[in-house]
Order: C-alpha cells, then structure tokens, then sequence
C-alpha cells in the first residue's frame, strides 16, 4: 500500500537515471503535493529532483518473520 511520496535526488548518466537518496524527509500525501514542491526546488539544485513512492510495510507479515512463524 502506498503511503505518500518523497522527493529523491536522481543522477544521470548516458541516459540512465538512478534515484540515488531523498532530498528531506518528508513524505507527501499525494504525487501532486510532491510535484509541486519539487518544481518549488528545482531551481536551487543543479541534480534533477524526482517523486517516488513510498509503502507501508505489512506489520503483520513482519511481525510473523520476527517472531520465527
């Protein structure tokens, strides 16, 4: 399940663009929140600036791997 999206710093090179690490913490509620305070930044870095999405982890299936069932 998705929980928001974050800005992340991606490097290119011969075409190929890696998403290399976040630009902040902050995870936005929706792609058009995040669109927006990237187009507000874009002017600042030289590195392009892209959304990614985040997830939920399932805590229940986590919680099965750490307790060994």
């Amino acid at each position: 399940m998705i929980a928001g999206f974050v800005l992340i710093f991606a490097t290119c090179s011969n075409g190929d663009c890696v998403a290399d690490y976040p630009v902040t913490e902050d995870i936005y509620r929706t792609g058009e929140q995040c669109e927006a305070m990237r187009s507000r930044l874009m002017p600042l870095y030289a590195d392009k600036i892209v959304c990614g999405e985040v997830y939920r982890a399932n805590t229940e299936k986590m919680a099965g791997v750490v307790s060994g069932h």
